[in-house]
């Protein structure tokens, strides 16, 4: 009997800690009941903190926890998932493919940024999603010491006011300092198309994020989004401009997985797809958050 995880994240280490535990508890051996773990690399990127300096830090080896657990490993990327077949198809880094059939199976590929269509942004815009993103974003942060100050090398824009952009633009003017000196005069403004900031939250913790905003010197451009980007700002859905050379999209999240996919059998849909959560465009992240949020009103 084989169980296939497809991720390498939170959800699919603790998939494979869990069941490789269960597996013990229940005195079965691993020819018996086979854990396999599909992902790109075998590492945990500590994703929710990706907003921070020093990204490449943010990571940690499973390899060796994967071999002291009796997980196989099997590097590659999961292309597609035949149900009645019960298997799934892997390319590897290599180029070539390999197919892995599963009794059991779980999808724990998480979640990706939402990037429109939207003119620049491709080109011009700096995200937190990723590792590779984030390592960009950390490397042209600190490129800006070595231009001139002025035509908005010390603004930065945060296209998003969720907890992404939220926790983006509180770090920002603290790293910015940290570059360009502590008399920078830095400027980081979020810009949410709704009428408030955090909207997922509700309103009762409003007050406390925006609070905070204010005491870090933080702006907010409420009810506009980013119509466009080039190279030396954006302009608003409002028709303002914002000369800024640093543009982060924070703009919101899809699932990883496209459930369609896997609709034939229920059974082996990810959770993801079940989820009201992620019907909403949640995920288990934003769960936690929401639970951090709650934690907050108590306190207060």
């Amino acid at each position: 009997m084989r169980l296939v995880i497809i991720g390498a994240g939170f959800a699919g280490m603790y998939a494979a800690l869990s069941a490789a535990r269960l597996r013990d508890i229940k005195g079965v051996s691993p020819e018996e009941f086979e854990i396999a773990l599909v992902a790109p690399e075998p590492t945990l990127v500590v994703r929710p903190r990706l907003y921070e300096p020093k990204p490449e830090t943010l990571t940690a080896p499973l390899l060796d926890v994967l071999e002291a657990i009796d997980v196989v490993y099997v590097q590659g990327r999961a292309e597609t998932i035949d149900t009645k077949a019960r298997v799934v198809q892997v390319t590897t880094a290599k180029g070539t493919r390999k197919t892995l059939s599963y009794d059991r199976l779980v999808v724990a590929t998480g979640s990706r940024l939402f990037r429109p269509n939207i003119p620049g942004l491709a080109e011009h815009g700096f995200s937190v999603d990723q590792l590779d993103d984030a390592i960009a974003l950390d490397r042209h942060l600190h490129s800006l010491a070595d231009r001139p100050a002025m035509n908005g090398r010390d603004t930065v824009v945060v296209a998003g006011g969720g907890f992404t952009g939220i926790e983006a633009a509180t770090e920002i003017p603290s790293r910015l300092r940290a570059i360009l000196g502590e008399n920078a005069k830095t400027r980081v403004i979020i810009v949410e198309r709704n009428s408030a900031i955090a909207p997922d939250m509700g309103a009762d913790p409003r007050p406390v994020i925006e609070d905070a905003l204010r005491k870090l010197g933080v702006e907010t451009r409420l009810g506009a989004g980013v119509a466009s980007l080039d190279k030396s700002g954006v302009t608003l859905s409002d028709g303002e401009r914002i000369e800024a050379e640093t543009v982060i999209w924070a703009a919101g999240i899809r699932r990883a997985v496209d459930c369609a996919d896997t609709r034939r059998a229920r059974q082996f849909r990810p959770a993801a797809c079940r989820s009201r959560f992620a019907r909403a465009g949640g995920s288990r992240r934003l769960r936690h958050r929401r639970r951090r949020s709650r934690g907050m009103r108590r306190r207060r």
